[in-house]
């Protein structure tokens, strides 16, 4: 008798021990919303509406202003012998000019859709490629893509915007 009191205590003990936690970073935001965001177009503004506040904002020495939302958690449960952890994570990013429009993307993760381009219009290529065209989706892809100042930066994506 003394010995299954022992035991049930014991057991009792160990289940008391195990136990779970939840760790957070930031808050949900509604990612699907972030493929009604156009470049050259959609400001400040339309991005909080669509999105809610964001985790953080950071200015760069460019005059950028980067507006963050991320929303990351981490479920731990503990057992008797092991530890189970799961993370989830999503984030955008989202690179706004001086003007308050958006330039770009920085970084999407676990968000469904990718940034809409401005209306595409069909702009002559550069002479390297005569006859051929590109779109200003193509262009401005191009330009993300290609390391550079941000003066050259500013000055390319006024040339593709027809600004």
């Amino acid at each position: 008798m003394m010995t299954r009191m022992l035991r049930a205590g014991a057991l009792a003990g160990l289940v008391l021990l195990a136990g779970c936690a939840t760790a957070t970073i930031g808050k949900p935001f509604p990612a699907n919303n972030v493929a009604l965001l156009r470049t050259g177009i959609s400001t400040t503004a339309e991005a909080r509406s669509l999105l809610g506040e964001p985790h953080q904002v950071q200015t760069n020495q460019f005059g950028e202003t980067w507006y963050i939302w991320q929303y990351i958690r981490s479920d731990a449960t503990a057992g008797l012998v092991s530890t189970n952890v799961q993370t989830s994570h999503q984030q955008a990013i989202l690179a706004f000019g001086p003007d308050g429009r958006l330039l770009r993307a920085q970084q999407l993760i676990n968000v469904p859709a990718p940034i809409a381009q401005a209306p595409a219009q069909a702009v002559p290529a550069t002479s390297a490629q005569p006859g051929a065209v590109k779109s200003q989706e193509q262009q401005l892809q191009e330009l993300q893509s290609t390391p550079m100042s941000y003066e050259e930066y500013q000055r390319r994506y006024r040339e593709i915007m027809g600004q």
